[in-house]
């Protein structure tokens, strides 16, 4: 549960601060990742709901599973999106640099935890008698 509480300040966090600090940073996506499919908002917040009670209760049946830790940081950074999704519209991103992608925390969580599952070092599938 701490995780996912981490990953929720952190993101809303940041992203609060740069809409009272710094507006014209700020890029509303209502698409999926890097804008892919724009304008279908509700849809891909009724997926992050449906993804998000998956893995909500499959974080639950396995709880005791210590090397589940990296489903908290999975729930947090889905939830941070879909609050945005419900509270602007689409997910906030931040741009912080014009040669760069607009990005949030949430998104990169995401990122490291994929680019993490490919490489094999979550250890979803890892056996520790191997």
């Amino acid at each position: 549960m701490g995780f996912i509480l981490f990953i929720l300040f952190v993101d809303q966090g940041v992203k609060l601060l740069f809409l009272d600090y710094f507006p014209q940073r700020i890029r509303v996506n209502s698409g999926w990742g890097f804008g892919v499919f724009p304008g279908y908002n509700f849809y891909w917040a009724l997926l992050a709901i449906l993804v998000f009670a998956i893995t909500l209760i499959y974080w639950i049946h396995h709880l005791q599973e210590r090397k589940l830790d990296w489903l908290g940081w999975f729930l947090g950074a889905i939830l941070s999106n879909l609050i945005d999704r419900i509270s602007y519209g689409g997910v906030i991103d931040i741009q912080v640099n014009p040669y760069l992608p607009a990005v949030n925390f949430a998104d990169l969580v995401l990122t490291v935890l994929f680019l993490s599952l490919i490489c094999g070092k979550i250890g979803l599938f890892y056996d520790e008698k191997d």
